[in-house]
């Protein structure tokens, strides 16, 4: 990294108000390797509620690596709440989903569904589906074609309730992803 990229990042981290969002804000710069380099500096929006509130996610590493970045935190800072909030948990809960060739589709298909339930049903495929490509856009196709609006209130405050306590966890190698295994019986 020369002089020049580093006096834009530093432009790039006051513009959007990141010094307080990495432990060591030193130590982030000097291991950006230059796609994530590169991502950063293009980096060109208007933050609105969404990412306002969710400002780590810029500064995210496996995002910053992908070829998804720019299009993720669009997709984010212009979705409704509810969707920023569970695109912003899949990025930060599953960064293999975002090396994935369906990350974007499955974003998508998140992203259109109206029903909070489905959507939850979708995150959750999203974040435990671990099978191959073609399987895992099938499975996904299945849930939004196959799951009805105006489902069981209870099961979609369980489904709430299951997907608060995974969010608040602090390190997603915390989890034991069999104790979470509840979501994937609701598939």
């Amino acid at each position: 990294m020369n002089l020049e990229q580093l006096d834009k990042i530093i432009k790039q981290i006051k513009r959007y108000g990141l010094l307080g969002e990495t432990f060591d804000i030193r130590d982030w710069v000097i291991s950006l390797n230059n796609k994530q380099t590169n991502n950063f500096l293009s980096l060109d929006i208007e933050l609105k509620d969404n990412l306002k509130n969710n400002r780590s996610v810029l500064m995210n590493r496996a995002l910053l690596n992908s070829d998804n970045y720019i299009y993720d935190l669009e997709l984010i800072n212009d979705s409704d709440q509810k969707t920023a909030e569970y695109v912003v948990a899949l990025i930060n809960k599953n960064p293999n989903h975002i090396t994935k060739d369906y990350h974007r589709r499955d974003i998508e298909i998140i992203k259109s569904v109206k029903d909070e339930m489905v959507k939850l049903r979708l995150l959750n495929l999203a974040l435990f589906d671990d099978r191959s490509d073609i399987d895992h856009s099938e499975r996904m196709n299945n849930v939004y074609i196959t799951t009805k609006e105006g489902n069981n209130l209870n099961e979609l405050n369980m489904l709430r309730n299951q997907f608060a306590n995974y969010v608040d966890k602090d390190e997603a190698k915390d989890v034991d992803l069999k104790k979470v295994s509840k979501w994937k019986i609701m598939l």
